[in-house]
Order: structure tokens, then C-alpha cells, then sequence
């Protein structure tokens, strides 16, 4: 898949942006999330997540590492923020989600190490233009 970038303007376009990913998503899926503090990672897992079926908070798990969702298949949110080497994501046990073979899983800050993404992963940089308006790309990796 090339690299697709399109601009999202509001909450609304975000949230049928994350619906999208949501209709393709399947047991397996690994989607890497990419931006600064307050770029949309959370938001985009919020309205991911709810597009499966998960009714509850969605919320970072900086400083738990991961969380799980149960919706149509359990989503895996883990966050790398806090995260200074691939050791200590691998001493979580955070590794065993890259795939998962029951579930989704999303992964935010991935760029700090994107060698544990799995062949085939979507990865999705959000970039802030303006305080409504966000700048997203995907592809995959190789």
C-alpha cells in the first residue's frame, strides 16, 4: 500500500476516519499509531474502538503500558511513550500482541521502535495543521 495522506478536520472526521480502519479490521491487525502529544493517537483508538462495540472509557495507557478493550474482538492499546528500549517493551510481555492472534492491536508511539512491527502493519501518522485540523498518512510496513 503507498503512503495515503488526507486532512481531517473536527472530531466528526476523525471519528469516521477510525470507523474506516474499524470496518477492515480483523483478529491479526497491528496499526501503529505516530505523532506528537496531542496529535489524535487516543482519540483515533477511542473512536476505533467504539466503532467495534467497546462502550467504555478509552483513555492512554502511558503509564500502565497497555490496556485491553473487549468489543468484537479485544482491542490491545499499548503505549511506548515511557518506553526506553525494545528490552523493556519485550519485559512487559507487551510483545506477545505483535500479532495477537485472538484481537487488534494498536500501538502508539511505534516510531520509538518500529522494528517490532510485523510485516504487513498499518501504520498511522497524525500531524497537527491547526487546533481542528489534522494531517493523517497510513501505509504498510514492509
Amino acid at each position: 500500500m503507498a503512503k495515503k495522506t488526507e486532512e481531517l478536520k473536527g472530531l466528526e472526521s476523525m471519528r469516521r476516519y477510525a470507523e474506516h480502519w474499524a470496518k477492515n479490521a480483523a483478529p491479526g491487525m497491528v496499526i501503529g499509531l505516530v505523532g506528537e502529544l496531542g496529535a489524535g493517537k487516543t482519540t483515533f483508538t477511542h473512536f476505533f474502538a467504539q466503532a467495534l462495540g467497546y462502550t467504555g472509557h478509552t483513555g492512554s495507557p502511558t503509564f500502565t503500558l497497555s490496556k485491553c478493550y473487549r468489543a468484537q474482538w479485544p482491542i490491545y492499546h499499548i503505549d511506548c511513550y515511557r518506553l526506553n528500549s525494545i528490552e523493556a517493551f519485550v519485559q512487559a510481555g507487551l510483545d506477545a500482541y505483535l500479532p495477537s492472534a485472538d484481537g487488534i492491536t494498536l500501538v502508539e508511539w511505534v516510531n520509538k521502535f518500529p522494528q517490532l512491527l510485523p510485516k504487513h502493519a498499518t501504520v498511522i501518522e497524525l500531524a497537527i495543521k491547526d487546533e481542528d485540523t489534522r494531517t493523517v498518512s497510513s501505509f504498510k510496513t514492509e
